[in-house]
């Protein structure tokens, strides 16, 4: 079971330091730097990066000072998979992104998650961002924290290997006129005895609909090779992700993970760009208790 987790875990936290570095980020159009663009669940949590084992947001971690100051590309990734109730996982990761508007360092992303039931887990994320634009303009603080419950409503680890959950989130963008958000992911996971398929749709309150999709293939007994797609919408524009990253697996419970994202943007006023994530993920079994 902890061998399953773990690889959820390290996936979950190469996707979203893949995913959520690269940023959409507008110094020259009067946005705040180092914008949302993504819930975030934080830049590497960021790994905005990634918000919890197996789940990770699309985001830099720094919210636009205003709804109407730029599109928001929200995003979410996650499978349809739970953690062993009262099992524990912790995460510590940066990214970094940089394209023509400027450049964004994330450090740390402070990401955790906690079994609740068999069917049920809790998550959240913390990021702080380090913002710097083509003009010298710089700024830093904390991004867009992120809190999510996960319900599994179909087990992947059934007969058909096919599995659902739903994800709700809140989120906090301390910078941003709009501080509070919500979102409603539909998570999807399928397993075959060489991979895990998985990939996430649904709606963002601040404007954006999304889709993502995944693959998390093992390579050996100590490593596993992970890649991502996700496309998302916003006021008749779009965004897409691309990322691929690497997982190695140091022990049963702790895994280092490094992985790189690619942004494009249809929106001529936004910037995509580059993105390099990596970190660190431990996992706390539940404690064995004895009679």
């Amino acid at each position: 079971m902890i061998g399953r987790v773990k690889r959820a875990i390290a996936a979950a936290a190469l996707i979203s330091a893949a995913a959520a570095a690269p940023a959409a980020a507008q110094g020259k159009s009067g946005s705040a730097p180092g914008q949302t663009k993504a819930s975030h669940g934080g830049a590497a949590a960021a790994a905005a990066g990634s918000a919890s084992p197996a789940t990770s947001v699309s985001s830099t971690s720094a919210p636009a000072t205003s709804a109407s100051s730029a599109l928001y590309y929200g995003s979410w990734l996650d499978d349809a998979s739970t953690m062993t109730p009262g099992s524990a996982w912790l995460g510590l990761s940066t990214a970094y992104w940089k394209s023509t508007t400027g450049r964004q360092f994330d450090a740390p992303v402070m990401m955790g998650a906690i079994g609740v039931s068999p069917r049920t887990q809790i998550g959240a994320s913390v990021p702080i961002y380090h913002f710097r634009d083509v003009d010298g303009f710089s700024s830093n603080g904390v991004g867009t924290i992120s809190m999510y419950g996960k319900l599994m409503l179909v087990d992947p680890a059934g007969s058909n290997g096919v599995g659902f959950a739903i994800a709700p989130l809140l989120q906090l963008a301390p910078a941003s006129d709009q501080r509070l958000g919500w979102a409603l992911p539909v998570n999807v996971e399928a397993r075959t005895r060489r991979a895990r398929i998985y990939g996430s749709t649904g709606y963002f309150s601040r404007g954006s609909v999304f889709v993502t999709v995944a693959a998390d293939v093992p390579a050996g007994r100590k490593a596993s090779f992970t890649a991502n797609f996700g496309r998302s919408f916003a006021s008749g524009s779009h965004e897409t992700d691309l990322g691929a990253g690497l997982a190695l697996f140091t022990s049963p419970t702790t895994s280092v993970f490094i992985s790189l994202g690619r942004a494009f943007m249809s929106d001529p006023a936004a910037a995509g760009g580059m993105s390099l994530g990596g970190g660190v993920s431990v996992t706390m079994p539940r404690p064995i208790r004895h009679p």
